[in-house]
């Protein structure tokens, strides 16, 4: 049905003062309950609430907060905007702050929050870098750690306020990384790894000099307040253990295997798997070190030879140390959960014949556990250390994740259903915090006009993933075709529109849905939008195995016909196939696939495969004398532009009038980044558009008109060699909007007519380096004259609809339909007349089509000038 939305009633604010306000209202084709859970990860405790990652469809994997409480569990921040994912990992506290890494899609920035959305920003302390890998508390209380990995291991410190000092820096001629972060008193151990070259541990004092104190480093075995141990990688094995300027060896036990700090700490004491001095025995012993030869011996040697046991998962809570052995040391199980108290007296097993425990979390006094138990009962475990106490708290009906200690006696972890739950230790304590899981709606999809209707994907639940079509009302949307009955669908997608039909694809066994392609064959259908008028064109058969850009999701078309790719199915040899809705031939010159770069000029369809370029009318396909190794196409202003090698090692654009001609080489640019340093091409008020990646400037805007002089840059809008990555192209009138990143502003809309002087930033919507649209963010025109409407975050009120008109003072949000920080993802923009559709998420109806009204907004083809050299536009062509 259709709804209004409520926020969208008074949106005068929304638009340009020269414009009318939109209407907004939501098509409901059906509300579906969610099953997915927000697969919490990373909990840390910042006052008193626990941040964690969790992952929605509307807003990928993201930093959340909660109170323990429904009501109380919310969206930090969307920080990449839409449905991409910043992946906030290894939240670490400080003070009343916390501090994390994540992506804005091109950089790896620290972040910092309070725990509220207005509290959370990047934060410039650090460098950012592509390869921020982990954030660290550091040796002195109250301050981070942040180690970067290639092309340099180092590690940088500050205090959360000032920016931070490099505290070492090793260059690397290959792979090469920070193993570990170690703080003891005033010190900080670092250990390094290189694939080219041993590794190494260096000491960093409070006055900032590191020191060289081991190599070559083999593994880390752990640390305590007597230092950090370690295994050396040549012949003198034994431990070793660094206190001050350098290292020495205080026993001849075998620690050279084992994960890097499976060990705890008792004070100053250490307890350590070490092997008992044969093959395959390399981890079967319990063994303790003060630091001293004297203080180091073993403990216990749970599993005597012969055999070959392995003790891992060391915790240390309540005076204990926690271990898990496998007698058989192949992790299969069945496991035993022992405990120590330093001394041989104090060891023994407190359960066994478990099986699926992946770790061992101290809480409180002793450490819980998930663990099955021998009748085959899954459950979470408590041990306080004694076989009394060591028992199941609460059954589990499928296996949990993320399970950590999060202070305040608290542990947190991924439930069975997904959703976050706590444990304090006691029965009655485990619960989950109550998290409904967002529902899924109909979850509409591949939005495409043909005619005065839209047709689409869609599931009612009743059906499946079926096509659909709607003209924007409620009694305008009906299922098209029933194509699988049952509530399997048959998930078509690639619709493709030409002569008044539509072609698509789905699967040929409603079984496979969701496995993709082509995991399974395809069928191709066509439709002229009406359910008489839906048939089946070919039954199962394989296709092209390129299906995502620059491929086309399904087939082509061009003359009123699909072009597809049929895969012979026991040579896999291809054929590109026409089908005109009646009849369905082999097309001649047709052994090619992909079909990649697909561009219309005229009645052509032009496209690049392997290592050429080809044309078709649809009756027959002929290769062009187009420069070699062809890595873009595009049609532009009456001309089709390319990217190819102009001459070995040199990029090139060139321009063709799409006839046999060869075309002709606009300008060349030699770099050693590859083809790949022209992208994202598109045409836009009568010229073409692109980025240039070059070594000293990094992807740049570029505008050309078709001729070497008129082909220039419009600006190093980020100085260096990072560059500002311009996409996403639009035109509204003589002007065009793009998107970039100037380092100041995050990706932001920006606004050029042509030249330098005339590029400039168009709206900081995310207030700061933050990023107001996602990478892959377009700008969809209404018509020639506009507005153009996009998705972009304020910030504060997630992913959501905007428009532009061009003007900063008529760039505003349309309605925010997703409410408070949370994102509605608008996606699958398209304009049908003065009507904008578009799909968008909501917690409790899940994704559904959306309409937008567009007063004044005057539908039809952008106008297209032609540049220099261009061909004649085909006969009947017009520009309105």
């Amino acid at each position: 049905m259709v709804r209004p939305v409520a926020a969208a009633l008074a949106l005068a604010a929304a638009c340009s003062p020269s414009r009318p306000a939109p209407s907004v209202r939501r098509v409901e084709i059906a509300r579906r309950p969610g099953t997915a859970g927000l697969e919490p990860r990373g909990f840390a405790r910042l006052g008193g609430a626990v941040l964690f990652q969790g992952s929605t469809p509307a807003e990928g994997r993201e930093l959340w907060r909660s109170d323990g409480t429904p009501e109380g569990t919310t969206l930090v921040l969307d920080a990449m905007p839409g449905t991409g994912s910043s992946d906030p990992t290894d939240v670490t506290v400080v003070g009343d702050r916390a501090f994390f890494p994540a992506s804005d899609g091109r950089t790896r920035r620290i972040w910092v929050t309070d725990g509220t959305s207005a509290g959370t920003r990047p934060t410039a302390l650090f460098p950012e870098s592509d390869r921020q890998s982990t954030v660290f508390l550091g040796a002195v209380p109250g301050r981070l750690t942040v180690t970067t990995s290639e092309p340099e291991a180092s590690v940088w410190s500050s205090d959360g306020a000032a920016p931070a000092t490099k505290l070492l820096g090793r260059a690397c001629p290959g792979p090469c990384g920070v193993g570990a972060v170690v703080p003891i008193d005033d010190r900080l151990f670092v250990s390094l790894f290189f694939k080219s070259r041993p590794g190494e541990l260096w000491r960093v004092d409070g006055s900032g000099e590191a020191v060289l104190v081991g190599t070559p480093v083999r593994r880390l075995v752990g640390w305590s307040g007597a230092g950090v141990f370690f295994a050396r990688d040549d012949e003198a094995g034994g431990v070793w253990v660094a206190t001050g300027t350098d290292a020495r060896r205080v026993s001849d036990a075998d620690v050279r295997n084992g994960p890097a700090g499976d060990a705890a700490a008792l004070g100053d004491v250490l307890l350590f798997p070490a092997g008992g001095g044969s093959i395959g025995r390399e981890a079967s012993e319990l063994w303790r070190s003060d630091g001293t030869a004297e203080g180091t011996r073993r403990v216990a040697d749970p599993v005597p030879a012969p055999g070959t046991p392995r003790l891992h998962g060391l915790a240390a809570a309540g005076g204990r140390v926690f271990f898990l052995v496998d007698p058989g040391g192949t992790g299969a199980g069945p496991l035993a959960l022992w405990a120590s108290d330093g001394t041989s007296a104090g060891t023994g097993a407190l359960a066994t014949g478990l099986q699926d425990v992946p770790a061992l979390v101290p809480l409180g006094s002793g450490v819980v556990f998930q663990a099955r138990a021998a009748d085959g009962a899954l459950g979470l475990w408590r041990s306080d250390g004694t076989v009394a106490g060591t028992a199941v708290l609460a059954p589990l009906a499928a296996p949990i994740a993320a399970l950590t200690s999060v202070g305040g006696g608290d542990a947190w972890f991924a439930g069975p259903d997904g959703q976050p739950w706590r444990t304090d230790g006691t029965s009655a304590g485990t619960r989950p915090v109550g998290v409904a899981a967002a529902a899924l709606g109909a979850e509409p999809a591949g939005l495409t006009v043909l005619g005065q209707q839209v047709l689409l994907t869609a599931n009612d639940g009743v059906h499946g993933s079926e096509p659909w079509r709607t003209d924007g009302t409620d009694a305008g949307t009906h299922l098209l075709a029933d194509l699988w009955s049952g509530p399997a669908g048959g998930e078509p997608r690639g619709y493709a529109v030409s002569g008044g039909r539509a072609w698509f694809l789905d699967v040929s066994d409603p079984a496979l849905a969701g496995q993709g392609y082509p995991t399974s064959s395809v069928r191709l259908h066509a439709t002229d939008g009406t359910e008489a008028g839906t048939v089946l064109r070919r039954d199962a058969f394989l296709t092209s195995g390129c299906i995502g850009p620059p491929c086309a999701p399904g087939p082509v078309t061009v003359g009123g016909r699909a072009l597809y790719v049929v895969q012979d199915p026991r040579t896999l040899a291809p054929q590109v196939w026409a089908d005109d809705g009646t009849t369905s031939a082999p097309v001649p010159g047709g052994a090619l696939d992909p079909i990649a770069w697909p561009a219309t000029l005229g009645d052509r369809l032009f496209f690049v495969s392997g290592d050429g370029v080809f044309a078709t009318r649809g009756d027959a396909i002929r290769p062009l004398p187009f420069p070699a190794r062809p890595a873009a196409l595009t049609a532009a202003a009456g001309a089709l532009y390319l990217v190819g090698e102009a001459e070995p090692g040199v990029a090139g654009l060139f321009r063709s009038d799409g006839s046999e001609t060869a075309p002709v080489l606009v300008r060349r640019f030699p770099d050693p980044r590859g083809f790949a340093s022209l992208a994202s091409l598109a045409g836009a008020a009568g010229r073409l558009w692109f980025s240039v990646d070059q070594a000293d400037t990094g992807p740049e805007p570029w505008v050309s008109d078709g001729t070497e002089a008129g082909t220039v840059p419009l600006g190093d809008l980020l100085p260096g060699p990072a560059g500002s990555a311009p996409s996403g192209f639009a035109a509204i009138g003589a002007r065009v909007v793009f998107f970039a990143d100037d380092g100041a502003h995050g990706r932001e809309p920006w606004v050029t007519d042509g030249t330098a002087d005339g590029t400039h930033l168009l709206a900081d919507l995310n207030p700061g380096p933050a990023p107001s649209v996602a990478p892959d963010a377009r700008l969809v025109p209404a018509g020639p004259d506009g507005p153009l409407f996009f998705a972009a975050s304020d910030g504060a009120s997630g992913d959501e609809l905007w428009t532009t008109d061009g003007s900063r003072e008529g760039t505003r949000r349309v309605v925010d339909l997703a409410p408070g920080a949370r994102s509605s993802s608008p996606a699958d923009l398209i304009v049908l007349g003065d009507t904008l559709l578009l799909t968008a998420d909501h917690p409790e109806t899940g994704r559904q089509l959306v309409v937008v009204s567009i007063p004044g907004a005057r539908a039809g083809p952008l106008p297209a000038p032609p540049v220099a050299g261009a061909p004649p536009k085909p006969p009947g062509a017009t520009a309105r």
